[in-house]
């Protein structure tokens, strides 16, 4: 079932910012460039069952060009992007080998001492599409727009207020990631997902201009916290070892092997810990999150260099979505 779009309002008034010095970014004596708008946008965070106010800001270029814009359409769209790479069944990365050259060059990278390692083919296959199975998808999931100008005179900037009606449903709230690759480098992911603002300028002579003004984010209401008060949540884990997620340097895999001599893992103590979170294992932004951390120990082994950290971390869990599972908007 098709969702019911958010909706612009369009208030029948507007501005006009009084002219200035600055009014104009004349481009000196070249007019022979097509005529251009500046334009961008303040506005409200959306919300399920609410009203957001902004507006448009907009002027022109070049005084010339004041006359040359027939309408100015806003449009308010909803983007996703999601992407997983991961390498193939039974590619494996060139290693990190020592280098010949006496100096660090672009490739090559100094961990002390007189020792230069050399990057170049590690690198180069961490963007080998022969190593690499990538999956890749973006689209847009809902667009709603309205006409705030028609014919306007835009000797001087103007300033357009609107309103966007959000209906009683819960959109996803924004969603900006960026890619942390950290070796070894098997398997990452990132997803983007963003509310747009876009400007388009239809001028005079029929040419378009799609122009971004602005983004805005999406607030959702927790509705399961208003209906029912959630108890909390306790689970229990066992502290593990990190992985050695720098072995790709010969140094750090050194590094590895001196602590498994040192301390052998057989040796090490063993812990585990309760968690419990007083609100429940659903959060919302902006929540403020109560629980406790207990420590336990189940084996008591070496104490040399043994160490253990407790640390609050989210992390995504992006899968892909099956061919029933996707949406279909008409």
């Amino acid at each position: 079932m098709r969702p019911p779009l958010a909706s612009l309002l369009l208030t029948a008034a507007f501005t006009v910012h009084l002219a200035s010095a600055g009014s104009f970014e004349d481009s000196g004596t070249d007019t022979s460039q097509p005529c251009s708008v500046r334009a961008w946008v303040r506005a409200e965070d959306l919300s399920p069952g609410h009203v957001s106010r902004g507006d448009l800001r907009i002027k022109v270029t070049r005084q010339e060009c004041a006359q040359q814009i027939a309408s100015v359409t806003l449009r308010l769209q909803l983007d996703e992007f999601g992407e997983v790479k991961y390498l193939k069944e039974g590619a494996v990365l060139p290693e990190v080998r020592p280098s010949n050259e006496s100096a660090s060059t672009e490739y090559s990278s100094s961990m002390g001492g007189d020792v230069v390692y050399d990057y170049q083919a590690h690198d180069d296959g961490l963007n080998d599409p022969e190593l690499w199975t990538i999956k890749a998808e973006e689209r847009r999931a809902w667009t709603t727009e309205a006409i705030l100008l028609t014919d306007p005179d835009l000797s001087q900037p103007v300033i357009t207020p609107f309103t966007v009606a959000v209906p009683a449903v819960n959109y996803p709230p924004v969603i900006r990631k960026y890619r942390h690759l950290r070796p070894p480098v098997g398997r990452h992911s990132f997803t983007d997902l963003g509310y747009r603002y876009i400007a388009v300028v239809t001028f005079t002579d029929g040419r378009i201009e799609n122009i971004p003004v602005g983004h805005t984010a999406f607030i959702p209401s927790d509705s399961s916290s208003q209906m029912h008060v959630q108890s909390p949540f306790t689970w229990n884990l066992t502290f593990q070892d990190h992985k050695c997620i720098g072995c790709v340097h010969p140094r750090k895999k050194e590094h590895q092997e001196t602590l498994e001599t040192c301390l052998p893992k057989a040796q090490r103590s063993v812990f585990s810990a309760e968690v419990t979170l007083d609100n429940g294992k659903v959060a919302t932004p902006g929540q403020t999150l109560t629980g406790r951390v207990t420590v336990y120990k189940l084996k008591n082994g070496a104490t040399t260099l043994s160490d253990i950290s407790v640390h609050l971390q989210s992390t995504s869990r992006e899968q892909w979505a099956q061919p029933a599972q996707v949406p279909t908007f008409c």
